[in-house]
């Protein structure tokens, strides 16, 4: 029973020390089987991995958290340690061949500070301990310092195993630890090669420091090449990108600072991605055919963020995002090496030595990749391409500045050429040329050179060293006054700034007249221009003087023709019959408008020519004489402004009235003259009509009397006689007036109103017809203005985007009714209201009018308009309606309806009564429109 107890008890202890010492007494690697065909041994591992220890050399009772290789940090190695902390790694190694000069380690890639120990695992004393920076357990004790170096070692021989102990510390970077893997080779072959690739390093970043000052001396010279500029930054930032990788912070400064690690991690991330922007930008303006601008923006902008990220928050958390600046890098790389084959395709210059610059890169990293794995020997090589690269770029860079200067050259040399050419020239131009061109200075005197022109215009000869003011103005409309204030301005801007030319230009001269003996009348236009120099200073004035006489004439004449031509457009279609009429009612309007009424006050006066005035506006605009109807509102606007004064607006009145008769005489006799065509054809004179009236009312005696044949049918032919001669049909007049606001409906965006005729057709009499066609010209203008609405607005409230006017005729005992409506908006009774108030009307007073608040309508001055159009705004249209259907015994006014309201406006229907007497009295009258 004690044997068995004995026995258990060692087995348990056996069971508690066996994993410390299988984890402790890790095998040692064999140096042997670690090295590849060039001699140099591989440390990739595993390594025995302590996190967040600093386990001493010599502790062999500390077991490893974790067995991680070599060549990534220990975040990658394995995922449970975070990115930033402290941790030691040991190996074992053992098969060092002996070597007489010993043999080296280097530490590659670090990214903190670090401490190593190398020591036979039997013979401690033999320890050897390197330290670089001051590796810590907490951020704000951790020296970091980024180098490589090498430490030198001597196995013995292949038997001894030697432990090699490192401790790292880092805060700095989001995944610390052997980031590089460690290696070792005998002698001092890789001190040979790290001061080989420093010396290399330093070459390639000289030389691209020279050609960034190569390339920013091209644009200094000339700042037009942006691509020498651009050029210049894509260099400086590959240098930038050169020094950050290759440590040369650390190495011109061996003092471990957290700053130098800071700004080398900025350098390094920075130019990862921005480098790749501008050479990329650089490559665009060189050969900017084979480019893609608006993708290489649109890029830009993309990876700005990373640009930005760099420069703001601390180096551990962007270099979390480093796969995403190696894509950026990636891509822009991929696009520029894209456009230089672009380039190489379409030939362009110096895309050849570009696109063999980006083989070699290309090559080289390949070449460099092979290195790594240990297939080619160091050194690396991409450095040397990249400096290639840069230096060919340049070189094309320069070749096109270059070829740029020669042609600038060249340029220069015809431009000379060319200014002799032209001296030339301008002196026989000078010479020939019909102005009179001169330049005077501080005396005001005729300098230099001047056209032989102004020797004729000035009427003298040999004018170098004359005074120019009195040569100029003499025998010229322009008084004494005028030129002494000319000569003081010229006199205060000379010899001074631009600022003071400008705040005289005022009191210059530009056009005068010169009666002569020799020229006669004669009207002259000059240019003044101050010659500045360049301190802007005007040391001369230049003056252009030239004879616009005859270009005068001519213009007038040109004028004449082109408003005769437009006159002519206006007639074409005009009905002969029509324009008859609208000629005798023009001149009707524009007597009465002229006329003095000695039984009116001063202000009715002026009233019954305002609406005279719009009658003849609206049937000038009806028939399509716009010019005319233009001018007739020109007269309205004259008299509108003019003060309270009847003799001064008579005298206004007669003068505009004289320019409207002149129109209108030409449009007469343009339409006889030009058009051929006749104004009293089939226009019965005033006897004629005096015995068709007296016959008419002699047939009307006869009606019921019973007569033998033939008089019937011979009573029935006088009949049909009358009434196409005296009478004119209501319906055809309305259809007339309704078709001719065509016109007005283009004018004010609107589509063409459909016309509906109710009703039974009347036969009304020429005189009256007159008015009518004059006077109902002012209500469809005004249902056109103010009725109906835009196309738009109506096809919001569900209307018929076209318009409709609906006029209806009916006999009302001894009068004939006659009524007009549309589908508009209606009648605003309050803004209507409001505004006959402003006027000086009460409420009360409209309400006691025998039609009500609709009477306001026809009140004079007043209009739904805020402002005055061509069309409308007056206050005029419908006073001059109810006026003119007054003068022939009617009536007019306006009655609402109630079948239909849109919010407060309210249908309604203008309502016209004019005595039957007027009208052909005849039974059975068909309906209109049949």
């Amino acid at each position: 029973m004690t044997q068995i107890s004995r026995i258990l008890i060692l087995f348990g202890i056996w069971c508690l020390l066996a994993p410390r010492v299988s984890a402790l007494e890790t095998t040692p690697l064999d140096a042997r089987a670690l090295a590849n065909r060039h001699g140099m041994i591989i440390l990739q591992g595993p390594w025995d991995f302590y996190w967040q220890k600093f386990v001493e050399p010599l502790d062999t009772q500390t077991v490893p958290d974790d067995r991680i290789p070599a060549g990534k940090g220990w975040k990658h190695a394995n995922p449970k340690f975070p990115g930033q902390g402290y941790a030691t790694y040991r190996i074992r190694v053992q098969g060092f061949e002996f070597h007489p000069d010993g043999y080296e380690i280097s530490l590659p890639y670090i990214l903190s500070a670090y401490r190593i120990t190398l020591h036979p695992e039997h013979d401690p004393t033999r320890m050897v301990r390197f330290q670089l920076g001051e590796p810590a357990e907490n951020a704000s004790s951790n020296a970091p310092l980024t180098l490589a170096k090498t430490l030198a070692f001597h196995p013995k021989g292949p038997s001894e195993i030697w432990v090699i102990n490192l401790h790292i510390a880092c805060y700095e970077h989001s995944n610390g630890g052997l980031r590089a893997t460690p290696a070792i080779a005998p002698g001092s072959q890789l001190s040979l090669t790290w001061r080989r690739g420093m010396d290399s390093d330093l070459f390639c970043a000289g030389i691209l420091f020279i050609m960034f000052l190569y390339n920013l001396m091209l644009f200094i010279r000339r700042p037009e090449d942006k691509a020498s500029l651009l050029g210049a930054f894509a260099i400086l930032s590959i240098a930038l990108r050169s020094v950050a990788t290759s440590n040369m912070l650390f190495y011109l400064n061996v003092q471990p600072s957290k700053y130098n690690l800071e700004v080398n991690h900025i350098f390094e991330y920075l130019t990862l991605t921005g480098s790749g922007i501008l050479f990329s930008y650089f490559l665009q303006s060189t050969f900017l055919p084979a480019a893609y601008p608006r993708l290489l923006k649109y890029v830009s902008i993309a990876f700005s963020p990373l640009i930005v990220a760099t420069l703001i928050v601390p180096a551990d958390l962007y270099s979390l995002y480093l796969p995403l600046y190696q894509i950026s890098s990636a891509f822009l790389i991929g696009l520029g090496f894209w456009v230089v084959i672009r380039a190489w395709r379409m030939r362009l210059d110096g895309s050849l030595t570009v696109f063999l610059g980006g083989l070699g890169i290309l090559f080289s990293f390949v070449y460099d990749i092979l290195v790594i794995y240990g297939i080619l020997p160091r050194p690396f090589t991409l450095q040397y391409a990249a400096t290639l690269y840069v230096f060919l770029a340049s070189e094309t860079l320069a070749q096109q500045f270059a070829k740029a200067f020669r042609t600038a050259e060249k340029l220069q040399k015809d431009l000379k050429k060319e200014v002799v050419q032209q001296t030339a020239e301008i002196k026989q131009i000078m010479a020939s040329i019909p102005q009179g061109i001169f330049t005077m200075g501080a005396k005001l005197c005729i300098e230099g050179q001047y056209s032989k022109h102004l020797e004729f215009i000035l009427q003298s000869e040999s004018l170098e060293g004359r005074e120019a003011l009195p040569l100029l103005f003499a025998q010229s409309n322009v008084d004494a006054e005028q030129v002494s204030m000319l000569g003081s301005a010229l006199l205060a801007s000379i010899d001074e700034d631009l600022l003071v030319w400008e705040f005289n230009q005022h009191c210059l001269i530009y056009e005068f007249q010169v009666n002569t003996s020799t020229l006669g009348l004669r009207i002259f236009e000059m240019d003044w221009h101050p010659v500045p120099n360049s301190a802007s200073i005007i040391e001369q004035v230049l003056v252009t003087l030239r004879d616009v006489t005859d270009w005068r004439n001519l213009q007038e004449a040109n004028k004449e023709r082109e408003q005769e031509l437009n006159l002519l457009l206006e007639l074409v279609p005009i009905p002969e019959g029509r324009w008859r009429d609208f000629v005798k009612h023009s001149h009707q309007l524009l007597d009465k408008t002229a006329g003095e009424d000695a039984g009116l006050a001063p202000n009715l006066a002026v009233h019954a020519s305002a609406i005279a005035l719009h009658t003849l506006k609206g049937t000038a605009r009806s028939v399509g004489c716009r010019h005319l109807s233009t001018a007739v509102h020109g007269v309205e606007d004259q008299i509108r402004s003019l003060p309270q004064d009847r003799a001064a607006t008579q005298s206004k009145l007669t003068s505009a009235l004289a320019e409207l008769r002149q129109l209108l005489s030409r449009y007469e006799s343009l339409w006889t003259k030009k058009l051929k065509r006749g104004l009293n054809h089939q226009e019965p004179s005033d006897n004629q009509t005096a015995l068709l009236d007296e016959l008419a009312y002699r047939r009307q005696k006869l009606n019921g009397t019973s007569m033998p044949q033939p008089l019937p049918e011979l009573l029935k032919t006088l009949d049909t006689y009358i009434q196409h001669s005296l009478y004119v049909s209501l319906s055809s007049l309305l259809r007339e007036l309704t078709d001719s606001m065509v016109s007005l409906a283009t004018e004010l965006n609107k589509i063409p109103p459909e016309a509906r005729f109710e009703g039974q057709d009347q036969w009304v009499h020429r005189r009256t017809a007159n008015v009518l066609r004059m006077s109902l010209v002012h209500l469809i203008r005004n249902v056109m203005d103010h009725g109906l609405e835009s196309p738009a607005e109506r096809h919001e409230q569900g209307k018929n985007p076209r318009g409709v006017i609906i006029w209806n005729a009916r006999s009302q005992a001894d009068r004939i009714v006659i009524t007009c409506r549309d589908d508009g908006r209606g009648l605003d009774i309050e803004s209507l209201l409001k505004k006959a108030i402003e006027l000086g009307y009460t409420p009360g007073q409209l309400e006691s009018l025998p039609h009500g608040m609709t009477e306001a309508m026809f009140i004079s001055g007043l209009s739904s308009r805020d402002h005055v159009s061509e069309v409308s705004g007056r206050g005029v249209g419908m006073g001059a309606l109810r006026t003119m259907i007054e003068e022939i015994g009617g009536q007019v006014w306006a009655q609402l309806r109630s079948d239909s309201m849109q919010g407060r406006r309210q249908s309604f229907e203008t309502i016209i009564e004019i005595p039957a007497e007027q009208f052909l009295q005849q039974s059975g009258s068909p309906p209109i429109g049949a």
